[in-house]
């Protein structure tokens, strides 16, 4: 079956894909007290959406304000902030490596600062239900990690060799701890518990993103 066209040229599945785990992901962060705003160019100036591609690229929009992350995090006393662009994919094989590299790049040609986090329905792990199988964080400064390939000192299938790739970036607790995980209060020692929990529980969605 042939998939809708969007109006950035994608297949509308994968535009809705894309949409459903930005929006898990705020859930989630928002649960864990965060601050989100919904940052891309497409939340900014929603008409957009209902163009085709020509149509986008006519508008003459600078390609910085193309390439606005999607998502500005921030702590609940605003003591620091992250953008992070949320990207999903159902699987993560060499291929998608390198759309990836070649996409990051270019946006962080405009944003160097920005994070990227990574989001597969397809885990490793077979029957994974951890966080860490699902989701994992792209540092800036760090795009060349997609390309790592482990020492070819023995034969591995890409799947293996991907996994491998993937097992190596951080998780998304390297940058999203709340405040109150450092604090040893029984208060903060619970909403800790539950945003680990929430992590975690947020796996069954996700998984639900490949029927889509």
């Amino acid at each position: 079956m042939t998939s809708t066209p969007s109006a950035s040229g994608m297949p509308f599945g994968r535009v809705l894909r894309g949409r459903v785990a930005e929006r898990i992901l705020t859930t989630l962060l928002e649960r864990g007290g965060f601050r989100v705003t919904r940052f891309g160019i497409e939340e900014l100036f929603d008409e957009v959406k209902y163009l085709d591609l020509t149509e986008y690229l006519q508008l003459g929009l600078s390609k910085a304000l193309r390439a606005l992350p999607d998502l500005l995090v921030a702590d609940t006393q605003v003591s620091w902030a992250a953008l992070v662009e949320v990207k999903y994919r159902r699987t993560f094989t060499s291929k998608i490596a390198r759309e990836l590299h070649t996409t990051l790049s270019e946006q962080r040609q405009h944003w160097p600062e920005a994070y990227a986090a990574l989001i597969i329905g397809d885990p490793f792990v077979e029957g994974g239900h951890f966080h860490q199988d699902y989701i994992r964080l792209l540092e800036p400064g760090k795009t060349d990690a997609l390309l790592w390939r482990p020492p070819s000192n023995a034969e591995r299938t890409d799947r293996e060799t991907m996994e491998a790739v993937w097992s190596r970036l951080p998780t998304i607790l390297k940058l999203f701890r709340p405040a109150h995980f450092d604090s040893d209060t029984e208060e903060a020692e619970r909403r800790g518990r539950e945003f680990l929990g929430a992590c975690d529980y947020v796996t069954a969605a996700i998984k639900e993103l490949q029927h889509f």
